[in-house]
This record gives C-alpha cells, structure tokens and sequence, in this order.
C-alpha cells in the first residue's frame, strides 16, 4: 500500500513537469521490477520488507536422555527419546523461546540485471531450565537465560541469471545442494535422522588441535561467502563459491564449493556437489561429495544418494514409494562403511479426504559384524482435518533396543490451527514409559 501511494504521487509530480504529449508508463519501479509483496519504492530502488515472529514453550519431565542408538560411525553421537530424571529434588523442565527475524532486500536494475543489498536481522531470546550434574553428583537447577540480537545475512548481489553474490549468508543460504536425500517413509531412518534426514559424509576431527579427538565439523558453508551461480537453461544449473571465510581456524578456513544440479520440472531432479576445505592456507584439509536424485514416475517415486569425504566415509540411501489415490506404500535403506545398515518402511491409508491411518517401522543396526547391536521402532498413526483450519494427529508406538535390552512403549498427539493471514499455532504432547513427558505450545506468523 505504501509503494503504491509514494508510486502514485511520483507519477502525479512527473506528470506536471513532463511532456503530456508523451506516453507515461508505470513509475513504480517495484512494478517495473516485477517485485511484490510489501515493498517503499523510490526513484530507482524498491524496497522489499519481510519478517516474521515465533513463540515456543515447552514443559514436562524431559531432559534426561534414554539411548537407543549409540555411536553413529559419522560423529559418534547417539539416538536418544526423553526419560524421567530428577536432579537436586529437581524433575520439572521447562523453556521458552521468542525468535523473530526482519529483512530487508533493496534492488535496483543495472546494465548487467537486478542489483541488490540484503540485510536480514534476527532476535533469540531463550529461557531453559537446565539441571547440571547427575543422581550421583547433584547440583542445583539453574534457570539459563540467553538474549541476542544478531545480524543473520548482510549481502550484496548483481544478476538474473547469471549471479555474483557476496558478504554473510546464513549456513542455509549456502549452494551447497544437499537435497533428493530424505528417505520417503514415514518415520524416516536412524542414520539419517542423525543429520536431519538425509546422508552426509562424516565431521573431521579436532584430533590435531586438541590432542584429543572431538567430532567436529571441518567443512562448514554460509558465512562470509564469494558465490557465482548460473542458470544455463533446460534446467541446467552451476554454480561455484568460496564460503566460511571469516573462520578463525587457519586449518578450517575457507570452505570451496562446485555444484552441478538439474531440475527438469517434470519431476525429475538430481545434484553433484563438491567441497573442499581449509583451502585459504594454500592446503586442502578435508573434501566430500554429495551427490543425488529423484523421480517422480507416475505412480512411482524413486530416490537414491551418496555421501562421501576424504576420510574414507561413505553414506548411501535408496527410496522408493508407490501411491495411488488411497494408498501410499514406502520403503527405504541406508548403509554406511562403519557396517552400519538400516531399513524403514510405512504405509499409508487415506480412509476420506479428512482422515488417514498409517503405520511404519524402522531398523538399524550399528554395526553388522557383531551381535546385539540392533534398534527398532514401530508406530501407527492417525491425521484428521476436523475443520479447514484445524488438524489432529496421534501416534502409538514402541522403541526397542537390544544393548541393555529393552522396550519403551510411547504415545504422541497434537492440534494445529491455521486460521489463515498466515498465522499458526499447535499444542503437543508426548509420553514415554520410562518416565519422559511433554506439552509444547507454539504460535507463530510471517509477513511479506
């Protein structure tokens, strides 16, 4: 609204000073620039405003963690679920979480395409209650308060097609292409769900530096970054970049990157991405690939990826789903050359186009060279549009692990509602057998 009243009265001063023998086109130079949204126009830059605010609070009995998976081969972390503990007398938990974000993208035309500024600028104020020590060694609980304003993305960028783009990204502004990797049955994969769906090489080690191994990320993307990306058509895309290069760790910093993707619209899309790392002292310490695709073939979904570094590690997963207008059947498998091997599948019944029922299971086995090293988990679940704004979801199910051995029997549900204007809100909840339970409310609403 505000674009178009400062574009109407630019058009009604130029009016008065100019030539009425010559044909007036628009003045908005958001219009001219096909930019939308909530937009200030001036002379020569439109101003696009975005942001958004976000509330989370959660509280029960949740903090202690009951392991179901130990060591992944990648970071050797574990696959937990939440447990019962009680520290100093202490067994409620509780957090609170506020996030908001505001950006700002100027653009202008230039002789060599859209020129433009970016500033995103974001607030996290958290507020955890956290009890230190253990049932052995007690300590009191403290209630941890963290308040930060940051600058999430300052950048400058020139290009339609072809792009140059520099300054500080977030690590998800990077072009690093880690997609068509998320395994498509329903409750996922152990392994995967380690990097939040998907494969990924391993983290290096901080072995050098530390005298002591500690996993740790040796090719970070986003920071400061040099990207230039081009849309060579047919859906064709390449794209090259110097990324992370304010690290402080002469051994770390600089991360190279080459992509290679390709989307042809019609279903069918597919990535190679290269990294190199630590490349801005004259030596490439650490490098990987991830490369992968996916195909939509009528009734038939297929997925395959790889992930693989220097050290060694690969991680492949293969996916495959059958649906039809009631039915949809999943099944998907990992592997990693730790000896690690995993398998999930689901299937999903739409009863009415406001109720489905589904079930899955899911298995993994940290390393297949010695006994008594598997986990499973097998759940059904249930979704419901009870109204156009509001959903339902429960979810009955099991964790089993054969290290201890033992089984943890647990129940999910939630509401959601979206009233529209882009507003959402939902309450769930969660309750284990051996102990650990939660309600998180949230609330959140973007604009644009």
């Amino acid at each position: 609204m505000l674009g178009a009243v400062i574009g109407a009265a630019g058009m009604v001063s130029s009016a008065s000073g100019a030539d009425l023998g010559h044909p007036i086109a628009s003045l908005d130079v958001c219009d001219a620039l096909g930019l939308s949204g909530l937009t200030i126009a001036s002379a020569e830059n439109c101003l696009q405003i975005s942001g958004g605010a976000a509330y989370k609070f959660k509280w029960g009995d949740y903090l202690g963690k009951q392991n179901i998976v130990l060591n992944f081969e990648r970071n050797g972390k574990n696959f937990t679920i939440p447990e019962h503990d009680s520290v100093g007398g202490q067994s409620l938990d509780w957090e609170s979480h506020v996030d908001a974000w505001l950006k700002f993208v100027g653009t202008a035309q230039s002789s060599f395409g859209p020129a433009r500024a970016v500033i995103k600028l974001g607030y996290d104020d958290d507020l955890v209650m956290t009890k230190p020590g253990d049932s052995l060694t007690p300590k009191p609980p403290v209630l941890v308060e963290t308040s930060l304003f940051t600058v999430d993305e300052a950048y400058v960028s020139i290009g339609e097609t072809t792009i140059l783009t520099a300054g500080l990204k977030e690590t998800k502004g990077s072009i690093a292409n880690f997609d068509d990797d998320a395994p498509y049955n329903w409750l996922g994969l152990f392994n995967s769900q380690n990097v939040d769906k998907g494969v990924y090489f391993s983290h290096g080690s901080l072995v050098d530096f530390l005298g002591a191994s500690h996993p740790y990320d040796m090719l970070p993307v986003g920071g400061h970054v040099i990207q230039l990306t081009s849309d060579l058509g047919n859906g064709f895309f390449v794209g090259g970049a110097l990324e992370n290069l304010n690290d402080t760790m002469a051994a770390r910093a600089g991360t190279a990157i080459g992509v290679l993707s390709y989307d042809n619209g019609s279903g069918f899309t597919g990535h190679f991405t290269a990294l190199a790392g630590g490349v801005l002292d004259g030596t490439v310490e650490d490098w990987a690939i991830h490369t992968g695709f996916s195909a939509e073939l009528d009734m038939v979904s297929l997925r395959g990826a790889l992930a693989y570094d220097d050290n060694g590690f690969w991680n492949v997963l293969g996916s495959a789903m059958i649906h039809s207008d009631m039915f949809t059947l999943a099944g998907s498998v990992e592997g990693t050359s730790g000896h690690e091997l995993g398998a999930g599948v689901s299937l999903t019944v739409d009863m009415t186009e406001e109720l489905s029922v589904k079930a899955g299971f899911r298995w993994f086995d940290t390393d297949t060279t010695a006994p008594n090293n598997e986990a499973y988990q097998a759940a059904i679940g249930v979704d419901v549009a009870a109204t156009e704004s509001v959903a339902l979801n429960g979810e009955l199910g099991l964790y089993a692990e054969k290290i201890s051995p033992a089984q943890y029997y647990y129940a999910k549900g939630g509401v959601s509602w979206k009233p529209g204007g882009g507003f959402k809100s939902g309450l769930d909840g969660e309750l284990y057998s051996n102990g650990g339970y939660s309600l998180t409310f949230s609330a959140s609403k973007d604009f644009e």
